[in-house]
């Protein structure tokens, strides 16, 4: 698949999307790794999503997490974007009827957000804004001293 703007969205592809994904992201993402401890980081999953607002009431979509894996990883989101279609991040770390909320991040353009990826999260849709654009990363990391997390 590719967009008009030239951005592929298949793992295979060698245009403007990888340059974002491998060029821009990846040595970004290391650089923030070693400031928080990380040994080695090893990119699990890479995704951008551009979101249109399907409905303009703030409805939250469906908890999940991004990889159901039993191995240790973190959730890195770049804000590419202002928007006021938060991300929701729940005190879960499994499936639930009800949902208590950790912490709402407001998406501001440049801002970056990384959380334990064990725990439940979920986009709000935007009322005011048009658009919602988000580049996912899922790392899997080795910590030389501990992550506090806030």
């Amino acid at each position: 698949f590719q967009a008009e703007d030239g951005i592929r969205d298949f793992c295979l592809s060698r245009g403007l999307g990888d340059v974002y994904k491998r060029q821009l992201f990846v040595p970004m993402l290391k650089t923030v790794g070693v400031k928080l401890g990380m040994r080695n980081i090893n990119v699990l999953q890479g995704r951008s999503f551009l979101q249109f607002p399907v409905n303009t009431d703030g409805t939250i979509d469906s908890p999940h997490i991004d990889i159901y894996s039993e191995d240790d990883f973190i959730v890195a989101l770049y804000y590419v974007v202002d928007s006021d279609g938060d991300t929701v991040i729940y005190n879960e770390t499994e499936e639930s009827k009800t949902y208590t909320i950790k912490k709402s991040v407001t998406p501001k353009q440049g801002r970056m957000v990384i959380f334990d990826g064990s725990l439940y999260h979920a986009a709000e849709q935007p009322i005011n804004s048009n658009t919602r654009c988000v580049v996912n990363y899922n790392l899997g990391v080795w910590w030389e001293k501990n992550f506090t997390q806030s």
